[in-house]
């Protein structure tokens, strides 16, 4: 993972060089992912919070229902299982209101993180969760995770 994440942090410096805000978003979102892997759940919050405002000021749903899916791994190695399903929730409602489909890589990345959720709470409580995340409003769930990558 130490080798990834600096070949992302060198991705991420030329992206910033050119300006491009979506390849800074995308870069950041694998250097969260990479950290997440790496059990270094602080440097995925701080990448996280940094796509999800390029999202915001961008207006790119891809990259905020994206880091909503690296928030659902992040709080499922922090063992927050029910705060997994929430996020979990909100990003797949955002796919199935955007008609977007999640990318195969991004999918293998998350499921082990899904699974994790479901394992340590009863299928009852992973639902009701997920379900609650998914009555977010897009807005309101993009707050939700800023809260909550921001709580320490």
């Amino acid at each position: 993972t130490a080798e990834a994440a600096a070949r992302y942090e060198e991705a991420l410096s030329l992206a910033r060089e050119i300006g491009d805000n979506t390849i800074v978003a995308v870069t950041l979102l694998n250097l969260a992912m990479v950290a997440v892997i790496g059990n270094a759940p602080g440097k995925a919050a701080e990448a996280l919070l940094e796509s999800l405002a390029i999202a915001d000021r961008t207006g790119d749903r891809l990259a905020g229902q994206s880091a909503l899916d690296v928030c659902t791994s992040e709080a499922a190695l922090c063992g927050e299982y029910a705060q997994a399903a929430r996020f979990h929730g909100m990003a797949h409602s955002q796919l199935q209101q955007s008609g977007m489909q999640r990318d195969p890589a991004d999918s293998a990345f998350l499921a082990p993180w899904i699974d994790l959720a479901k394992r340590e709470l009863d299928q009852a409580s992973f639902d009701a969760a997920a379900a609650a995340g998914a009555r977010r409003q897009d807005t309101e769930a993009v707050a939700e995770a800023r809260r909550w990558l921001e709580r320490d």
